[in-house]
């Protein structure tokens, strides 16, 4: 008997009809062959189609059981519509298939583990992420990849998702890749509960987050790089965001101002300054930082005087520049201070002690003109009052050797040939001491000054005034350095006098006038092979009246190298000399500062 309701027909048309005629088509041939050759064995239970009234089939599931219907052999067979049941059947396949596509497509980890946290199942982007094989995971507990040092806190939320304390837990956590490097990854966890709310299984959802956290780590060592530089840079920083409210400072502003506030451009008041030059208060849009936002402008070493917030007082320069963007517009400015309240103290104190020493100066300027002319008035009394009884002195022996020899004995004569030397040796002394004191009196003229034509001019000199002297003259060619013509001459001269005149018990003279490099600057010198000296007593051969050789042996009053030291100091110079007894000397100078050079 089949249910007549599925198929559209009445029972008076269910009892006209055969089991053949309820088939499709196609069903019903090979049906009607299978009764026929018995293929058919009662009870039988299956899947068929059958086709309704309105000729659409339908698929039925159906089952039979042998009767005796009033004597005779029958089957009883029930005809179950399975449309519904396909439908559902179907669309449960193409859920799994579309969940089967989204766990293994997914564009993150996902993995079903049991409650003791034995993986389940495992999608290719988790065996991504870790290097792991499908079946190398599902062999594997999540202990087993997790870092031991996240283990108890994932295990503790895993122990409150079983308890039901929560219904689900996100952690951030690190996982150990199957080549030993460290994997971070973002884990969400949720339990899924069997019908009667037992735990089931675990479904992991895990994202990898290794180039976030490497960005973390990059971002937040740069920013603690831009910390540690503002916080050891020897200004003050201030940074201001593009609305100009303070967000950031440095360790040095915040010592320099005594505190902070981080505040807008309208409450830029709480920062009291005044401009240094007037006086006057700086009101919140004049401060730089202010122009800088709102203006662009770029303002440096503005000099103000602040009130820190512990009350007291520092100048400051003030300087700001606007941030811009790659579109060039400001989003932001940076204020630098700079404490220079110590260096306008020494300002103000070297400004009085400049103020005090001009006073000094002007003093001393005045004092050393009053001295001037009293050197001068007494180098005109050394001149001719002194002269003059010199020269009677030398006048009246003169004549007494002259007029009167036949009267006087030969030690009378000699006594009266001492005098008249004596005369000489003063006369020429009073010249020295007046040259001396015109060479520290007279100004300098600067100019180049050809050292090798001063030579040679006075050696032509000195050897005129003996021609019958043996010397070879060696003198560089164009030595030419920057300093008083006049002044170097005298030098030269000085310096060619006393080769000249120790050299004069040497058979074979020579004097020699050079130049040489010594650490980069040039040194000129005079050398002689004459009679030389005592190096143990090379410090006095610069003093006035200081003579290593007697007069008897070389003639002199001991002012030359006096005269050429005090030359050489006032061209900001130096002067030594280097010799040996019997082995000749040899005079070193520098004049710095000018043109000093050989061609």
């Amino acid at each position: 008997m089949i249910e007549n309701r599925p198929y559209g027909y009445s029972r008076e048309e269910f009892l006209d009809m055969r089991i053949t005629d309820l088939c499709a088509p196609e069903d019903a041939s090979k049906l009607l062959r299978d009764l026929q050759a018995a293929r058919v064995v009662f009870p039988f239970s299956g899947e068929c189609r059958h086709r309704r009234k309105d000729q659409r089939v339908i698929d039925v599931d159906m089952s039979s059981h042998t009767l005796d219907f009033r004597g005779h052999p029958a089957a009883l067979v029930i005809a179950e519509d399975a449309t519904t049941r396909r439908c559902a059947e179907e669309a449960l396949r193409q859920s799994e298939a579309r969940f089967r596509a989204t766990f293994e497509q997914a564009a993150v980890g996902m993995a079903h583990s049991d409650p003791q946290g034995n993986f389940l199942q495992v999608n290719h982007k988790l065996c991504e992420i870790l290097g792991y094989s499908a079946e190398e995971l599902l062999r594997m507990h999540f202990v087993d990849i997790t870092h031991p040092d996240d283990l108890q806190a994932d295990v503790a939320l895993m122990q409150q998702l079983l308890a039901g304390k929560i219904p689900t837990y996100t952690l951030e956590k690190r996982y150990i890749h199957k080549d030993g490097q460290l994997v971070w990854i973002n884990l969400t966890v949720s339990l899924v509960r069997d019908p009667v709310g037992n735990p089931d299984y675990f479904i992991g959802v895990i994202e990898d987050i290794t180039e976030r956290k490497r960005g973390e780590e990059a971002l937040r060592a740069s920013e603690e790089l831009l910390r540690t530089v503002l916080d050891n840079l020897p200004v003050g920083v201030w940074l201001a965001d593009r609305t100009g409210h303070i967000f950031q400072s440095n360790q040095l502003g915040r010592r320099i101002w005594a505190g902070s506030k981080y505040v807008g451009i309208e409450h830029f008041g709480e920062y009291k300054a005044w401009w240094l030059e007037s006086g006057k208060r700086i009101e919140p849009e004049e401060w730089a930082v202010a122009r800088a936002i709102r203006k662009g402008e770029v303002s440096l070493n503005e000099e103000i005087e602040i009130e820190c917030f512990d009350g007291t007082r520092k100048i400051i320069l003030n300087s700001a520049v606007p941030i811009r963007d790659k579109h060039g517009e400001v989003i932001g400015a940076v204020s630098i201070n700079q404490d220079i309240s110590e260096r306008k103290r020494a300002e103000a104190e070297v400004q009085r002690l400049n103020t005090d020493l001009e006073q000094r100066v002007t003093e001393r300027t005045a004092a050393l003109q009053a001295t001037n002319q009293e050197l001068e008035a007494f180098s005109y009394s050394v001149s001719h009052d002194l002269r003059a009884p010199l020269r009677a002195i030398d006048g009246f022996s003169r004549i007494l050797l002259e007029e009167y020899r036949d009267r006087l004995d030969p030690e009378a004569q000699g006594l009266l040939e001492r005098v008249r030397n004596a005369t000489v040796r003063m006369t020429q002394l009073i010249d020295d001491l007046l040259s001396l004191a015109q060479v520290s009196r007279s100004e300098m003229h600067r100019e180049p000054v050809d050292l090798s034509e001063i030579a040679r001019s006075f050696a032509q000199e000195l050897q005129s005034s003996q021609p019958q002297r043996q010397l070879e003259w060696v003198i560089a060619p164009a030595v030419v350095l920057h300093g008083d013509r006049r002044l170097l001459r005298i030098v030269l001269e000085n310096l060619l006098r006393n080769a000249w005149k120790f050299t004069s018990k040497q058979a074979q003279a020579r004097i020699e006038v050079g130049i040489l490099q010594q650490d980069g600057q040039p040194v000129y010198f005079v050398r002689d092979n004459g009679a030389g000296f005592d190096m143990a007593y090379a410090h006095k051969l610069f003093g006035a009246f200081q003579r290593l050789h007697g007069t008897a042996e070389f003639a002199g009053t001991g002012i030359g190298l006096a005269t050429v030291a005090r030359i050489i100091h006032r061209h900001g110079g130096r002067i030594w000399a280097e010799g040996a007894v019997g082995q000749g000397a040899t005079f070193y100078f520098t004049v710095p500062d000018g043109l000093d050079h050989q061609s």
